[in-house]
């Protein structure tokens, strides 16, 4: 398992790991395109990674796309919009921009984005993705 250090979960603006945390990590690909929420409710359709192999509820996960981690995916279990978790999305463009969203979190039954303690399902917004490229992903508990 690779390491991450408290200083780069701090620089996505989430706490670092403590003492007896679970951790899981993996590869992930683009699984199609898939209808979700904005935290204002506003739906929108782009791809998704889906993970179903925890054994433990997260409370904090990071995407990032191959190895350029120039795309960024957030989620912290205390982040709340409009009465919904969400899940934060930064990239950083070519000319040094960003753009940041938040994204709604929502019951599993909703069938878009979710989080539950076997694993979760989410976005992959922003531009479009080759299925042929991996998006890693961490997860803590």
């Amino acid at each position: 398992m690779p390491l991450v250090d408290n200083y780069s979960l701090d620089s996505y603006g989430l706490d670092g790991p403590y003492g007896g945390r679970k951790f899981a990590s993996g590869f992930g690909y683009n699984l199609g395109d898939k209808r979700f929420l904005y935290s204002d409710g506003t739906a929108f359709t782009c791809g998704y990674i889906s993970v179903n192999s925890l054994d433990f509820l997260p409370s904090q996960i990071l995407i990032t796309y191959g190895d350029d981690e120039d795309f960024i995916l957030g989620y912290n279990s205390k982040r709340i919009k409009n009465d919904y978790p969400v899940y934060n999305g930064l990239r950083l463009t070519n000319s040094g921009s960003t753009i940041w969203d938040s994204f709604r979190v929502e019951d599993k039954s909703a069938g878009r984005a979710f989080i539950t303690n076997s694993g979760f399902q989410l976005p992959l917004p922003y531009f479009t993705i080759s299925p042929q490229r991996s998006f890693y992903w961490r997860a803590y508990e």
